[in-house]
């Protein structure tokens, strides 16, 4: 049973979830996974007591508005009621309750737009109108606010984590990653770069190279994030936190990335250029008011 669930669990960056070795450690520190896989398929009895060996007392899930798991298989005629019929919340109502009796807490990650939200795309690309997206919001928020209660009688839990979309600073998490040529988010140059590339234009491919290095020394591998100018379209943490700021971005409780390695030969403790520490340091400075 291990190995079955141990394919499906990735750790999670979440601000607050740690380590169980610093679980243990630190108190104020629990235990976090995210496995929306083990949650929609594996049996409750396996799965929950094995997050308990693992000292694990929260487990962030995809709530999907929209996709093949998704609540919102129709357009609702009021999107903020959440007993409107065009929304199927069995899934998520199983999963509140089966956590809620193993006594681990719901992390909701709001993900994936319907098709009739976005003119027949796939789930990564943007609504139309975000609108619809806050309307979906409040009614999971009402639906687990800990004070609804079902047409069967049953008071469904509270849930009191909620995250905000997966990866969308990269294109597995949200498309499209720019607009004819020019990026939504991060750096000018780099997301000419991107789209050259992208496009196949590899004219005069020494300066190409060094281009991308400079990108990849600005935003990337040598700064510990997951830019890659040649071959996909993402934004790195630090680039998508200045235009978080610039569009807004204000009034949330946490922020929090993904900390994937630039090579497998990198660690927590791997050096980082002296350039890149500066950059670092003028982007926790431009942003640090974002919050």
């Amino acid at each position: 049973m291990w190995r079955k669930l141990s394919a499906g669990f990735a750790v999670a960056g979440l601000v607050a979830l740690a380590s169980v070795s610093a679980t243990a450690a630190s108190p104020g520190l629990r235990g976090g996974i995210t496995d929306s896989g083990g949650a929609y398929y594996h049996d409750p009895a396996d799965f929950y007591p094995a997050l308990e060996e693992l000292g694990v007392h929260l487990l962030r899930v995809h709530l999907n508005w929209g996709g093949r798991l998704g609540v919102a298989t129709r357009r609702p005629r009021e999107g903020t009621d959440a007993d409107d019929p065009a929304y199927d919340w069995h899934l998520y109502d199983r999963i509140v309750l089966q956590a809620e009796r193993y006594g681990v807490e719901i992390v909701f990650t709001v993900f994936g737009t319907p098709a009739w939200a976005n003119g027949g795309g796939a789930p990564t690309r943007a609504p139309r109108d975000v609108t619809r997206l806050r309307e979906f919001a409040y009614a999971a928020a009402t639906r687990y606010s800990g004070t609804y209660v079902r047409a069967d009688g049953k008071l469904l839990p509270r849930v009191r984590y909620w995250t905000a979309w997966n990866e969308p600073n990269h294109q597995i998490g949200l498309i499209p990653q720019w607009r004819a040529g020019r990026q939504a988010l991060g750096d000018p140059e780099c997301n000419r770069l991107r789209a050259d590339l992208q496009r196949g234009r590899r004219r005069r491919a020494r300066l190409d190279a060094a281009r991308r290095e400079g990108c990849l020394r600005r935003h990337g591998r040598r700064a510990g994030t997951t830019t890659r100018a040649a071959q996909k379209p993402s934004v790195s943490p630090l680039a998508f936190l200045r235009a978080m700021k610039k569009a807004g971005a204000r009034d949330f409780d946490a922020y929090a990335h993904h900390p994937y390695y630039g090579a497998p030969s990198e660690s927590p403790r791997h050096r980082v250029a002296k350039g890149a520490r500066a950059a670092s340091r003028s982007a926790t400075s431009t942003t640090s008011s974002a919050s």
